[in-house]
């Protein structure tokens, strides 16, 4: 066996060294990822948040003037349904915000678990083809050494 191996064609040197390489680096890859996903949908939510103060002002300063019948131009009937009272008005732009938020944190989760779930996935898939591939070569090492004993039995025969 000993001498057979130097002489098998192709036989790999450290593969597993190499795949646990590739695992660990694109792990950190998928980290880093992640980590600038949430950095961006923090900022994301930030703005949504500066977005909501400035809609509730302008909506106050524009209730006001409804009240006192000095607004300028013609609401709609779904925008004067929410004109009845500031309570009511306030309430539905911070139910708004609120569905604005959750969209945000949805798309997070969505983002984070599927690149999780692709990392996961290419990984398994690497040492599911890593391990098949050690399989065949320990076939066909198997089948070489029988090969050369089948010779070796064979000269010992004629001699």
């Amino acid at each position: 066996l000993g001498n057979a191996l130097p002489h098998f064609p192709h036989f790999p040197i450290f593969p597993q060294e190499v795949a646990k390489d590739f695992e660990r680096n694109y792990s950190e890859l998928v980290s880093t990822f992640l980590e600038n996903v949430q950095a961006h949908m923090t900022r994301l939510r930030d703005l949504e948040n500066a977005h909501h103060e400035t809609v509730l002002e302008k909506a106050q300063m524009i209730l006001e003037k409804f009240i006192k019948n000095q607004l300028d131009i013609e609401l709609p009937d779904e925008l004067r349904v929410l004109m009845v009272d500031k309570d009511t008005l306030v309430g539905a732009l911070n139910a708004a915000h609120d569905c604005h938020l959750l969209a945000i944190d949805n798309k997070e989760d969505s983002i984070v678990s599927r690149a999780k779930k692709d990392r996961d996935s290419l990984i398994e898939s690497i040492q599911n083809s890593e391990l098949k591939r050690n399989r065949q070569k320990i076939l066909e090492i198997e089948q070489y050494i029988e090969q050369q004993r089948g010779e070796e039995d064979e000269i010992d025969k004629q001699n």
